[in-house]
């Protein structure tokens, strides 16, 4: 166990127990104390230092333990914004907007409207990144505060960016979804493997009907199937900052497609495997199947992920299939080889 992950078992435990915890709970506030909101960034940014991994296992584990709050958004988002532009997150909560229509200039007012942005949890968020193209046909990067309504202000700071710093952005919030899929996908197994093995039918427990154990099996598969793609992407992504090749990029829309598909299985299976039980407001699974179908859906849809897919390998691998889905360095295999699995 790395120490990152050790100090994460300490803060969430192993099991469900911080469903119903936000930004400002005790736990949220143990989480930012112990400097987790600020892995995987350099301190001269305002990071902690750490790897990206560090950064994708604190989104993942907390998703599992049910604690909400924008963490895929200054993690790896904000994170890259920041490297890549040179400047340091600021102090407090942050959240990050992908701007869907041109802005500075173009829109009447002093609000971005947050129906024109993709954006994360802003609730509690002291401030906004919002990054995006501008009425002139550049890039900008508006550093602000979100309003009582959860809009962007137009009154901020502007940094001009590297027009591929937009889409960079939206595949690492993708894979900062993907993580977050992970981890609810994970409680919802334990939750389902823990039910089952309580729960008596004909007087002996559920788990032990092999119709059960038929759907335990098959969920298992699907969330082992959810951890390699997460991990496999994760192994192709650079430090903050760094460009996204081709590789990385088709990791990350393989591993968005991958994990939003599991979602929709595992939480029917769920549902199936709980009866009414899993519907309650008592009950923990309806917190993490909510979000499931949610976060399938947020930076990315599986099918304009799977376009992005075709388009890759139509323009970097000449339409071979066969050589996008090999097409990693050795050292990246070794990587792969020696995972142990602890995203």
């Amino acid at each position: 166990m790395t120490e990152v992950e050790d100090l994460l078992t300490q803060i969430l435990g192993t099991g469900a127990g911080s469903v119903g915890c936000s930004v400002g709970s005790a736990t949220w506030n143990a989480l930012a104390g112990s400097g987790l909101t600020r892995v995987g960034l350099v301190e001269e940014l305002g990071g902690v230092g750490g790897e990206l991994s560090d950064a994708v296992s604190v989104i993942a584990r907390a998703a599992q333990a049910g604690l909400d709050g924008p963490l895929t958004e200054p993690l790896l988002m904000a994170g890259h914004l920041a490297a890549s532009s040179g400047t340091a997150l600021p102090e407090g909560t942050l959240s990050v907007g992908i701007a869907r229509v041109s802005w500075l200039g173009s829109l009447p007012g002093d609000h971005l409207d947050i129906a024109s942005t993709t954006a994360g949890d802003t609730t509690g968020c002291e401030h906004l990144w919002v990054v995006g193209r501008t009425a002139g046909g550049g890039t900008a990067l508006l550093r602000t505060q979100p309003d009582h309504a959860g809009r962007a202000l137009l009154r901020g700071s502007v940094l001009h960016c590297d027009p591929s710093v937009v889409v960079e952005t939206e595949l690492l919030g993708a894979l900062g979804r993907s993580a977050q899929i992970l981890g609810a996908l994970r409680a919802c197994l334990q939750l389902s493997i823990s039910y089952t093995a309580a729960r008596t039918q004909f007087g002996r427990p559920l788990s032990s009907h092999q119709v059960v154990q038929h759907g335990l099996a098959a969920m298992a598969t699907e969330v082992a199937a959810a951890e390699t793609a997460v991990q496999s992407a994760v192994d192709h992504t650079a430090h903050a900052g760094a460009a996204l090749d081709a590789e990385a990029s088709l990791a990350i829309a393989a591993a968005k497609v991958q994990t939003s598909i599991v979602a929709t299985k595992v939480a029917q299976s769920a549902h199936q495997l709980h009866g009414a039980m899993g519907l309650t407001t008592e009950y923990p699974l309806q917190h993490y199947t909510s979000r499931l179908w949610a976060w399938r859906d947020e930076y990315g849809t599986e099918f304009s992920w799977s376009n992005h897919i075709s388009d890759l390998v139509r323009s970097h691998y000449n339409g071979d299939i066969w050589q996008a889905l090999t097409a990693q360095s050795s050292d990246q295999h070794e990587l792969s080889r020696l995972t142990d699995g602890t995203l």
